[in-house]
């Protein structure tokens, strides 16, 4: 999927490496949950770069104020952080450190996905990157706990929202019956709705070379939904 992703991972670090020394020079203290694509980037090392960092954070005017200088001192979107979080943020959120860089005055956590399936996991995606992220907490946690509940509930159409002609509601079809799959489960009624499948084909690599090694290898789960990813794209370490 086509994105405008201009802000590495390397980049993230070194605008809030320098945020951090920006807040001490003022003698402030700051935390920033981070959310979205930009978690992503720096928990999971499952995208390589994203738009912006979206976030959470306190003291808000001192952070924002030193998050501009930053973008100044970098040559980056004024907006390279911003909290607009939005619907994004469940008052039943948790955060955690792991994964997260260590600073002496920014104290950076992102969020815990408390939902349970996975259906609730997809409840408030507004655009691609908040899907990835949901669908990474989910897989975690069903690693944990392989059960037909998380997957029994049908989540909800994405097409409109994302405008993306179904691609995502076809892949958490095919992620949800891929799991079953591996863990001899009934699937769900809901992963064989023809919303669910693809009406052309898809393929996870632009290079013809790569096309046809995606041919080969895609789970069934995926062939089936006209979607053709790798044999381990659903991997979790």
């Amino acid at each position: 999927m086509d994105s405008y992703d201009i802000l590495t991972k390397e980049t993230i670090l070194a605008a809030l490496r320098r945020l951090d020394e920006l807040l001490r020079e003022q003698g402030v203290m700051g935390e920033i949950c981070i959310f979205g694509g930009a978690a992503m980037v720096l928990a999971f090392d499952a995208r390589e770069s994203t738009r912006d960092v979206d976030a959470v954070f306190v003291p808000k005017d001192k952070v924002l104020d030193c998050a501009r200088q930053v973008s100044k001192e970098f040559d980056i979107d004024e907006d390279w952080m911003n909290n607009g979080v939005k619907g994004f943020i469940s008052d039943k959120a948790e955060v955690t450190h792991e994964g997260m860089p260590v600073f002496e005055n920014l104290r950076i956590m992102r969020p815990t996905v408390t939902r349970r399936t996975f259906a609730d996991s997809l409840r408030n995606v507004k655009q691609q990157d908040d899907f990835d992220y949901a669908l990474a907490n989910f897989l975690d946690r069903f690693k944990k706990d392989p059960d037909l509940d998380m997957v029994k509930e049908e989540p909800p159409i994405l097409r409109e929202i994302l405008n993306d002609n179904g691609l995502t509601d076809s892949f958490a079809a095919a992620a949800a019956a891929h799991l079953c799959q591996l863990h001899d489960l009934p699937f769900p009624d809901w992963v064989n709705k023809p919303s669910r499948r693809m009406k052309d084909p898809w393929f996870a690599a632009k290079s013809h070379n790569l096309r046809m090694v995606l041919l080969q290898e895609s789970p069934a789960a995926f062939r089936v939904r006209n979607l053709f990813v790798s044999a381990n794209a659903l991997h979790r370490a």
